[in-house]
């Protein structure tokens, strides 16, 4: 296998099993030497792959989330039999998410515990940096906020067009219209929001 699959290959691998153990021990009892250990790689390889354990951090959350957002998919089509309006569509969508808490408390608890983390991890990287470095957006905390401050104002968006659709009784096929509409803003703002 080449080297580059290899590394690839690993570091899914690691944070895979960093997800695994950050959910069943949490993020502070959680060490490096652990993951290592689950895994088959060294420590060593580990900082090879992520340069500190917020790194981990972050990239476990986001393989926790596309997990979810899977999850949430395939809840929201398993409610619904295809003959639903853009609506009823995001209204599933909303309480597949509300049951997650019940569904998943672990990964609830885990959302919490990496916001924690990695907010702690930026502020301390934005202090031992120099001025110029903390505001060029380049560390993980940044990214994350920004990426969440995104979604918040999509989300807020989306339900404002959703109250504003149930007061019009806007024709299904323009709802669905304007929901993909505000899923795709939704999509490319995370998109970016990893690029940055």
């Amino acid at each position: 296998m080449p080297h580059e699959e290899q590394r690839e290959k690993n570091i899914r691998l690691v944070t895979e099993v960093a997800l695994d153990c950050f959910l069943a021990n949490g993020i502070e009892k959680t060490k490096v030497a652990d993951i290592a250990l689950r895994s088959g790689l060294t420590e060593r390889s580990i900082f090879r792959y992520f340069e500190t354990k917020a790194d981990l951090v972050l990239a476990a959350s986001l393989l926790y989330w596309k997990r979810i957002l899977e999850r949430i998919d395939r809840m929201s089509h398993t409610v619904t039999d295809g003959g639903t309006t853009g609506l009823q569509d995001a209204e599933n969508v909303l309480v597949c998410y509300s049951q997650l808490y019940r569904l998943d408390p672990n990964g609830m608890r885990f959302t919490l515990d990496a916001e924690l983390t990695l907010h702690a991890a930026g502020r301390q990287r934005t202090q031992q940096a120099e001025p110029h470095h903390a505001v060029s957006g380049g560390n993980a905390v940044q990214i994350v906020h920004a990426a969440v401050e995104d979604l918040q104002r999509l989300a807020h968006l989306l339900e404002k067009h959703l109250a504003e659709l149930r007061q019009l009784h806007v024709a299904p096929v323009l709802f669905k219209q304007r929901h993909t509409e505000l899923l795709l803003q939704l999509r490319d703002g995370v998109a970016q929001a990893r690029l940055r």
